[in-house]
C-alpha cells in the first residue's frame, strides 16, 4: 500500500491521463487540419445565418484565421466541458466512492488526516487535469506545425491551460457533493446539472433580455474574460474561480471530517 494518497490515486489515474489526454489531443489536432476546408466560407456561412443563430454564436471576429476557429469550435466550447467533466467523476468519486467500494477501512489506514486525505485526492484530479492539457498542448502544435497554419502556438497553449480554472470549480462541487451524498451518482449528477445549467446560461443571455442580467452567475461568463481570445482580458477572473475552488474544497474537507463513514 502506498502510504501517499496523493502518488496512488496519481498512479490510479495514469490510464486515464493517457486515455483522456491523448483522446482529446487528437480531436483538437483534428479541427486544426480540418480548418483548411473552411477557411475560405467560414465568414460568408455564419453571416448567412439567421440573426438569432448568430447572437448564440456571439463574436467572431477573425473566425477566418485559426484562432478564430478553435475558439468557436473548442475553447468556448467542448474542451472546458470536456475537462470538468474528467474532474466532476473524480471529484464525485473521491469520497462516497470509497465507500461504495467498501475500500474506506483501507484509505484511512494511511497516517493522514481526514482533510489532508481528500485535499490530496483534489490536487491529484488538478495536476491529472494539468497533464491532459498538457497533452491537448503538444496535439495543437503538433497539428499547426504540420499544417504550417498562421496561428500562435502561445495563445493556443494558454487558451488551452485556461480551461483548468473552471473545471477544477465544478470537480470541487462534485468534492463537496462526495463529502456528503450517499451515492456517487448523485454527488456527479447535481455537479453535471449545474455545468450544463451554467452553459446555457452563458450562451443563451445574448438571445433574451430576461435571461441576460443574470449572466454573471454563469461561471463561463468568467472563463470568456480569461481566455486570450476574448475581448478585454480580466485576470482577476482566474483569482476568483480559483478562489471559489479553493473555498469548496474547504467546506469538503469540513464535511468530510464530519461524515460518518461507512467501511
Amino acid at each position: 500500500m502506498l502510504t501517499s494518497v496523493f502518488l496512488k490515486s496519481i498512479r490510479d489515474m495514469r490510464g486515464q491521463i493517457l486515455g483522456w489526454g491523448v483522446g482529446t489531443a487528437v480531436l483538437a489536432g483534428s479541427i486544426v487540419l480540418v480548418f483548411p476546408s473552411f477557411q475560405d466560407n467560414l465568414h460568408d456561412v455564419i453571416e448567412m445565418l439567421p440573426g438569432v443563430v448568430q447572437r448564440l454564436i456571439g463574436d467572431q471576429t477573425g473566425t477566418n484565421a485559426l484562432e478564430g476557429f478553435l475558439r468557436l469550435k473548442l475553447f468556448d466550447s467542448w474542451l472546458p466541458i470536456f475537462l470538468s467533466v474528467f474532474v466532476i467523476l473524480h471529484g464525485a468519486a473521491a469520497i462516497v466512492g470509497e465507500e461504495e467500494r467498501r475500500t474506506m477501512d483501507l484509505l484511512m489506514a494511511n497516517p493522514v488526516r481526514r482533510g489532508r486525505v481528500l485535499l490530496e485526492k483534489f490536487a491529484a484530479s488538478a495536476v491529472a487535469l494539468t497533464l491532459m492539457c498538457g497533452l491537448i498542448s503538444v496535439g495543437l502544435a503538433a497539428a499547426v506545425r504540420t499544417t504550417g497554419a498562421d496561428a500562435s502556438i502561445g495563445r493556443l497553449v494558454w487558451a488551452t491551460f485556461n480551461a483548468v480554472p473552471i473545471a477544477l470549480v465544478f470537480g470541487a462541487v462534485a468534492l463537496v457533493g462526495s463529502s456528503v451524498a450517499g451515492r456517487t451518482r448523485h454527488a456527479a449528477t447535481a455537479s453535471v446539472a449545474l455545468l450544463v445549467g451554467s452553459y446555457f446560461l452563458y450562451t443563451l443571455a445574448p438571445l433574451s433580455q430576461s435571461i441576460e442580467p443574470w449572466v454573471k452567475l454563469s461561471l463561463f461568463y468568467y472563463y470568456a474574460k480569461t481566455g486570450p481570445f476574448g475581448d478585454g482580458i480580466v485576470m482577476g477572473y482566474v483569482v476568483l474561480l480559483l478562489g471559489l475552488t479553493g473555498a469548496l474544497v474547504a467546506t469538503a474537507a469540513a464535511a468530510f471530517r464530519r461524515k460518518d463513514l461507512a467501511s
